[in-house]
């Protein structure tokens, strides 16, 4: 045989053998193993779940049952590095992987902080991400109705918790070696965590309510966020940094979507809500954004429209030209099937069932209202707008008044059915039939099966 030929055919030989073993190699390192030993949950349930950045809808990656000493392990394969959730029991913690990662994790409790030890490849990383999750849920435990403090006591505290993740964090890079890209991403998670609680607390105090005021002492108060401040990193949203999201999302809400109907007459704004779905549109394509940032705001943008008017015009006009634009979009997937559901639910589709018991314990269903025209009302006795809106009722009920055809239905999606009852002996209400909605087996509860975000709802379904 020609000794060049030869030369030739062992080289090819060897070279896919090479190939051949890194092929192995590439299926081996999706698989990610984490094996735990945690002697004070004995028998407890651990899951391990990434998260979708637009519905932040949970992904279950793996979940085990410990053992009677606490032991157990998972394993699952993972096509790209992300950040996840581990959750033992009422615990949550931060964790971070990639396809390759075996870990060793210990859970330990000390002075009453649970903390969680790795070893093994992405331990550095996860070891701190461990102890960060600590000191939040510190946090939360020491000032449970944090968001209630004044604004100069809230903003204490957030600094705080702020200045103590820094602390940390610079403390452990002292003694352990972080890749320069990973510290900056941990060094980002906290800011971003940081402006997220800023943002929560704004939104329930009113702070974005003042439109306005002079803008330069808005920007000048700590409270406030301004897009400067959130960092400017697509990757977070591929690696799944859920708080990034949250920010993001936070942030088109209060500069955007709430913005558009601050001083609209409440008599005019359904009739005008569906120009605010193209005019939130058009606001942020005119923002100057990475394409991959924009590509998530405008997505959210669709669910959030999606998720309070349901499927109209306006909507599927933003929907179809953000397809058109984004046709290979992550984010899709997760619009595409929050659509189906409303199809489901759209004009002429049969009504999903809803069934609950009556004061007097008669089980009442939608079906035996069939051939009637029926109106549901979905509220509760802790909703404060849904007790508003009963006294208008004497002027509606009015119009129908002798009319058979038609069933006015009261459904409460109250926990406490004690509650729910005492309410019902003590006050005057509107005629109609009062049902506490009770669960079935192999039935979604009214709120799922009619995607509510909220109450109250209003419902009409006809014959």
């Amino acid at each position: 045989m020609n000794s060049k030929f030869h030369q030739l055919l062992s080289w090819l030989l060897l070279a896919s053998a090479i190939i051949s073993c890194s092929e192995k190699e590439e299926e081996k390192s999706d698989l990610v193993e984490i094996s735990f030993n945690a002697p004070s949950f004995k028998n407890a349930y651990l899951e391990i779940n990434s998260f979708s950045m637009i519905s932040t809808n949970p992904t279950l990656l793996d979940s085990i049952t410990l053992d009677s000493l606490g032991k157990g392990s998972v394993k699952f394969n993972l096509s790209k590095p992300t950040f996840a959730i581990l959750r033992i029991d009422e615990n949550y913690f931060d964790i971070y992987l990639e396809g390759g990662y075996k870990l060793d994790a210990t859970l330990d409790t000390d002075d009453d902080l649970l903390t969680i030890a790795y070893t093994g490849e992405g331990a550095e990383t996860n070891s701190y991400l461990s102890g960060s999750s600590s000191i939040i849920q510190q946090f939360h435990t020491k000032n449970s109705m944090w968001w209630t403090k004044s604004k100069t006591d809230a903003t204490a505290v957030l600094k705080n918790l702020k200045q103590n993740q820094e602390d940390y964090l610079a403390g452990y890079s002292d003694t352990v070696s972080l890749e320069p890209e990973m510290k900056k991403m941990l060094q980002d998670k906290i800011i971003t965590s940081s402006i997220s609680l800023k943002q929560q607390y704004g939104l329930v105090n009113g702070l974005y309510n003042n439109t306005t005021g002079d803008s330069s002492d808005l920007k000048s108060d700590y409270m406030y966020v301004t897009f400067e401040e959130i960092p400017a990193n697509p990757k977070y949203l591929e690696l799944g940094i859920i708080e990034y999201a949250q920010t993001l999302d936070l942030y088109l809400r209060t500069e955007v979507q709430d913005k558009l109907t601050a001083n609209i007459d409440l008599k005019h704004k359904d009739s005008l809500s569906k120009q605010f779905t193209i005019t939130s549109n058009k606001i942020i394509q005119n923002y100057n954004l990475h394409d991959d940032i924009k590509d998530f705001f405008l997505a959210k943008n669709i669910m959030y429209w999606l998720g309070s008017d349901g499927i109209t015009w306006s909507l599927d006009s933003i929907y179809n030209e953000y397809k058109k634009h984004y046709p290979n979009s992550d984010y899709t997937a997760d619009i595409q099937e929050k659509y189906e559901e409303w199809v489901k639910i759209s004009k002429g589709k049969p009504a999903p069932e809803i069934t609950g018991i009556t004061q007097a314990n008669d089980t009442v269903s939608l079906n035996q209202l069939k051939g009637k025209v029926v109106y549901v009302d979905v509220w509760a006795t802790w909703c404060g707008p849904c007790i508003a809106e009963f006294p208008h009722y004497k002027e509606l009920q009015a119009q129908f008044d002798g009319n058979e055809n038609v069933a006015f239905l009261f459904v409460s999606v109250d926990e406490n059915q004690d509650q729910w009852r005492n309410y019902l002996q003590q006050e005057k209400l509107p005629d109609g039939i009062y049902v506490n909605e009770i669960p079935i087996a192999g039935q979604t509860g009214i709120m799922e099966a009619y995607n509510m975000w909220g109450i109250p709802r209003y419902i009409l379904i006809d014959k």
